[in-house]
């Protein structure tokens, strides 16, 4: 099976950089690699140039996509535009922030040859944080959390994650962050496009949608391994704080059976989560401030999110 790898990216060219070089490393090379690059600047474009010679030499393809600023940024147009254009048999999506063992490619592979009717296959974050104070405190509120060999979809719409997995296991739903599709998945679904700037929780609506259509069809491999470089800055950015609040809550009514149950325990997690935001920002009034105001604002605009119309954050001065 040939490989594609998708890669979109903005503003990060240093990290781009180590990203690049682990996948001239691999023990397996890919086909090509498309970089779907939303910058403000030509310095990304600069270093494909620059490394195109070392990618030529392996014989791999690599494509520097710039897209006309005719719509808006996302990742998720990023990452339909290299599925369009990508020509392997599996399609390798890879954030620039990512660095991959040599064997990555290699054991993503695997998974697919050792099980014919795979569609996603994920590897491990290896560096992946990890408290097991703050994860009970999360699961208490059916938040994002981490489970022994699961990575399941919570009926509040919030995910657990599969955190040091030891052997090969199915999933519910697959992180955006590094995954491997087949091709033949894009005749079907793509990102939602609605999801405009920050994309937060595309990758599990894509992948969720998979999984309802082809139940134990993804999965995730301990073998493909990857470093994440984490920023761990918080960000003052009001329309962000917006976005972290409406997707999410636009995903559960799109998403999950709207039971009486389901419900409840949304409502129950939201609250958590609220709670979590505040003490996490402390000591900054700024993004309380914005949290509080986003709950607020998104509740006003309620009908609107349900139908994933986000122009409220987008149009009417959450810029800042």
């Amino acid at each position: 099976m040939e490989i594609s790898i998708v890669i979109p990216t903005r503003n990060r060219s240093k990290k781009l950089k180590k990203l690049l070089h682990s996948i001239l490393e691999q023990t397996i090379l890919p086909k090509e690699v498309i970089v779907v690059d939303d910058s403000e600047n030509l310095r990304t474009k600069e270093l494909i140039q620059r490394l195109e010679k070392l990618f030529l030499e392996k014989n791999i393809q690599i494509k520097h996509i710039m897209p006309l600023e005719n719509k808006k940024k996302s990742i998720s147009r990023a990452r339909n535009i290299g599925a369009k254009k990508a020509k392997g048999d599996i399609i390798v999506f890879i954030d620039d922030d990512v660095i991959i063992d040599k064997n990555y490619l290699k054991e993503i592979l695997k998974v697919f040859e050792k099980n014919p009717d795979a569609l996603g296959v994920q590897g491990t974050i290896i560096n992946m944080e990890y408290s097991p104070f703050w994860n009970s405190v999360k699961k208490v509120f059916y938040y994002w959390h981490a489970e022994r060999n699961k990575c399941r979809m919570l009926p509040s719409g919030k995910t657990t994650y599969a955190y040091a997995p030891d052997i090969v296991i199915p999933c519910e739903w697959l992180f955006g962050l590094n995954v491997a599709y087949k091709r033949e998945v894009f005749e079907e679904f793509s990102f939602n496009e609605k999801l405009t700037s920050y994309s937060l929780g595309e990758d599990k609506e894509f992948s969720y949608g998979i999984h309802k259509k082809y139940p134990h069809s993804l999965f995730q491999t301990p073998h493909a391994k990857v470093y994440h470089s984490y920023s761990h800055s918080k960000n003052t950015k009001k329309q962000l704080i917006y976005i972290i609040t409406a997707y999410p809550i636009s995903f559960f009514y799109n998403n999950i059976k709207q039971t009486t149950k389901n419900k409840i325990i949304f409502i129950w997690s939201e609250i958590g989560r609220i709670i979590l935001r505040i003490f996490w920002a402390l000591p900054n009034l700024t993004i309380i401030k914005y949290i509080i105001t986003s709950y607020i604002d998104t509740l006003k605009h309620l009908h609107d999110v349900k139908n994933e119309n986000f122009s409220f954050i987008f149009n009417y001065g959450c810029q800042k």
